[in-house]
């Protein structure tokens, strides 16, 4: 029988994801013992978030990993593994994984719109920027209120050293949501390349006051 969530035990994995979202990673840290107790996907996937953002990459990671074994037909599950192939396996292993990773039928628009987002990037790895700008536009018509669908679209300009409409992908993340952590770590990146590195400093100097890690 497919695990659920109380209500309650849905708004502490909303909080969980928010908080990671901000940077406020500690405050997400002090959740992991709810997250646990739990025994839900959407959980573990939130735990395995946090971990990854205070250090414990291996960790978190292999928490994906286990998830996936447990609850390999979860849409959410689906998504979060695909991240990892192309995030940490690398394009050959992510193209190999791709299909058998794609969104089920009935899988919310979100979950399309990110997994879209995360192969625009993949195909922006390997230099095939039809492909990702046609993956991205398939996102879009999925939830084009989707952050994450947007900064990875960011990430991909990025890679066809399109800087300029980088900035203006990853200020649309931000308008989305000011705070997110992300977003505001990529755009001062981008203005280091653009040779403005007094701009940078001051956005992560302005981010250091609200967030526990930059």
């Amino acid at each position: 029988m497919k695990p659920t969530l109380t209500q309650a035990d849905s708004e502490v994995v909303s909080r969980v994801e928010s908080l990671c979202d901000r940077g406020l990673c500690l405050q997400a840290y002090r959740l992991l013992d709810s997250l646990r107790s739990m025994n839900h996907p959407a959980a573990s996937l939130a735990e395995a978030r946090v971990l990854r953002r205070v250090g414990a990459e291996r960790q978190g990671e292999a928490l994906v990993l286990w998830t996936w074994r447990r609850y390999g037909d979860d849409p959410r599950v689906r998504l979060a593994m695909f991240r990892h192939h192309v995030y940490h396996k690398g394009p050959y292993s992510a193209f190999c994984w791709r299909e058998r990773l794609m969104p089920v039928d009935g899988a919310a628009s979100a979950v399309h719109a990110e997994f879209a987002g995360s192969e625009a990037f993949l195909y922006a790895l390997v230099r095939d920027f039809e492909a990702a700008r046609h993956s991205f536009e398939e996102g879009c018509g999925k939830d084009p209120s989707v952050l994450w669908l947007w900064q990875e679209w960011s990430y991909a300009l990025e890679r066809m050293d399109r800087y300029s409409d980088a900035m203006e992908t990853v200020e649309h993340v931000l308008t989305l949501e000011p705070d997110f952590q992300c977003g505001i770590q990529f755009k001062a990146h981008l203005l280091v390349l653009a040779s403005r590195p007094e701009a940078a400093m001051d956005l992560l100097h302005q981010a250091f006051n609200s967030m526990e890690s930059a």
